[in-house]
């Protein structure tokens, strides 16, 4: 079964105990946020704009012609359409179109996906495939949410796509695809209000984003980020020992204390860490609070530095 959920998750109100973590908010507010520019003149999207001699020749006649990446061992990847990017034929027109396998999983899926605003705005379309790379699930503009900026993202097109493990007979989900439509191109985005500390500080790209009413245009060209939540099949936690060990492992080596406490702390660092890297500031903050509530205090000091060492 496949459902959607609209992101709840604390964008407008973060209230968090620890003093660690409200140091790494204010970092975050220095470090975290890339600036926002805009570029008025909706005739300047990117259009595919192909002759018929060559539409045929930039690849897809079917979706099984597309690349479909894998996910990194960071569960987060860059979907980039660009002039480069295959192109294919659908019931809404020529678009380009990238993918991204679904990777296994002993649970659910929970993905993430975030399209921000710039200069334009691609607003993604999303496909759900099978294994034979028959649709199983199409979601349009109506499942993202436009949300306005904040300490941990610029102002964006979010949404939350949940795929559970299929039961009796149901189709599983292996890959995922974005493109977009001749009909979103049409449109234009109305940006949230600038705040007047923007517009006193001087900033050029409020000024500008005032003055044209803070209309920016679709493009078909962009970075869509989608960050995965899951179970990896192969992934052992702290206090599993591997079965294949225990033929050869007396149980009395085996002290549970030893395995959840010092390896414990270092997953933990090890994923705040790799967060921080890849900008998913929002998942090491809730992981903080969780290592928090386990005890695990150094976590914190982790984030701190990772960010620091940006």
């Amino acid at each position: 079964m496949i459902k959607i959920v609209m992101p709840t998750r604390g964008y407008k109100t973060m209230q968090v105990t620890s003093k660690l973590i409200m140091q790494s908010v204010v970092l975050l507010s220095l470090t975290g946020c890339a600036q926002v520019t805009t570029q008025m003149n909706p005739d300047s999207r990117h259009k595919v704009n192909l002759s018929e001699s060559n539409k045929a020749a930039r690849c897809c006649s079917t979706l099984s012609q597309v690349h479909y990446q894998k996910v990194g061992k960071d569960k987060s990847v860059d979907i980039e359409l660009n002039n480069e990017s295959p192109v294919i034929k659908l019931l809404s027109g020529y678009t380009y179109i990238e993918g991204v396998e679904i990777p296994e999983s002993k649970g659910s899926i929970n993905i993430e996906l975030n399209s921000l605003l710039e200069r334009n705005v691609l607003i993604p379309s999303i496909m759900l495939l099978d294994d034979t790379f028959k649709v199983v699930r199409i979601y349009d503009e109506t499942s993202l949410k436009h949300e306005r900026s904040g300490v941990l993202y610029p102002e964006r097109y979010t949404t939350d796509i949940e795929i559970d493990l299929p039961k009796n007979q149901e189709t599983k989900v292996k890959y995922l695809a974005i493109y977009t439509t001749d009909e979103l191109l049409s449109k234009t985005t109305t940006r949230y209000p600038i705040s007047n500390e923007a517009l006193w500080s001087g900033d050029i790209d409020a000024n500008i984003i005032e003055q044209n009413k803070g209309e920016i245009p679709h493009s078909e060209t962009g970075v869509v980020s989608l960050n995965f939540e899951y179970d990896d099949v192969e992934t052992r936690f702290a206090n599993e020992v591997d079965p294949r060990l225990l033929d050869v492992i007396p149980s009395e080596m085996i002290s549970d204390s030893a395995l959840s406490a010092v390896s414990k702390e270092e997953q933990y660092k090890k994923r705040i860490r790799d967060l921080i890297q890849n900008n998913q500031y929002e998942q090491a903050v809730k992981l903080v609070k969780e290592a928090d509530e386990l005890g695990l205090s150094s976590v914190g000091e982790e984030m701190l530095k990772a960010i620091q060492s940006k």
